[in-house]
């Protein structure tokens, strides 16, 4: 386990930039609680393109590198802010995400319908769920859905499912 510290910069942060402080394993397994460069890939692009009121909801959010840095980058965007409902499978990394978002100051809660809810952390595993199942936000709110290194088969985690039916 190590601290990982990544500061990031968009037009999108305006002058400023984004600090994110993530509690990280060094390598897998899980692959949960790694933070992938995907992930970091994944942050960049929706600050330099993703709307500043998008509904958002990740899959696979590991320990949130993306989600996080997106909830982070709202009180640097002159008043609106997106919302982000980060899923995982995986019990222990979805403690890891919570642990991250308070780590960062973020206040994670059950559901988006709470008042003034940016994080909403939610067990849910996209390749054997269905959208109807889908926890802490209605699917008619979102805008957005995002993820990456989502589907692992033959590595880490061999065997953890048949196969990605959901997905």
């Amino acid at each position: 386990w190590k601290v990982i510290e990544h500061r990031v910069s968009s037009p999108s942060l305006g002058e400023g930039q984004l600090d994110l402080r993530l509690h990280a394993r060094t390598r897998p397994p899980p692959i949960g609680g790694v933070d992938w460069p995907a992930g970091r890939v994944l942050l960049q692009y929706c600050l330099d393109h993703m709307p500043n009121d998008a509904t958002v909801l990740e899959l696979g959010a590991g320990i949130g590198t993306t989600a996080l840095g997106l909830v982070l980058a709202n009180g640097k965007n002159g008043g609106t802010h997106r919302r982000v409902v980060a899923t995982d499978f995986d019990d222990e990394v979805l403690s890891i995400l919570r642990k991250n978002a308070s780590a960062n100051g973020i206040t994670p809660v059950e559901s988006l319908t709470e008042e003034n809810a940016s994080l909403a952390v939610a067990k849910w595993d996209a390749a054997q769920g269905t959208v109807d199942a889908l926890p802490a936000v209605s699917p008619s709110a979102l805008t957005h859905v995002i993820g990456s290194d989502l589907v692992y088969f033959g590595g880490a985690d061999s065997g953890l499912y048949d196969s990605g039916r959901g997905l």
